[in-house]
């Protein structure tokens, strides 16, 4: 399996796969935040390159769990789940990642 992904000037990227290599999961990290986002390769196309495509934008990341482990232990090995922070309650919670 073969697939481009751009590489950005001045941010930290992290990539990771689920158990399967069905899903990525990609971190931005810059002086500006942290962004990170979940993609699914639909399929595999003709020239033998894997299509992805943009599955969630995790708007609310939680950041606090990078500082623990660059590692995705936050989402469950099939990347079905992760875990949220919602900092109003200051609280964490399990978020299925495609609803």
């Amino acid at each position: 399996m073969y697939f481009y992904h751009p590489k950005y000037k001045e941010m930290e990227q992290l990539l990771f796969f689920n158990e399967d290599n069905s899903m990525m999961l990609e971190i931005l990290k810059s002086s500006f935040g942290v962004k990170a986002m979940v993609y699914v390769y639909p399929q595999i196309r003709d020239d033998g390159l894997v299509s992805w495509r943009m599955l969630r934008n995790l708007t609310n990341f939680p950041k606090e769990l990078l500082e623990v482990s660059p590692s995705p232990f936050y989402f469950s090995p099939s990347f079905k789940y992760y875990i949220d922070f919602n900092p109003l309650t200051n609280e964490f919670y399990i978020v299925h990642t495609v609803t």
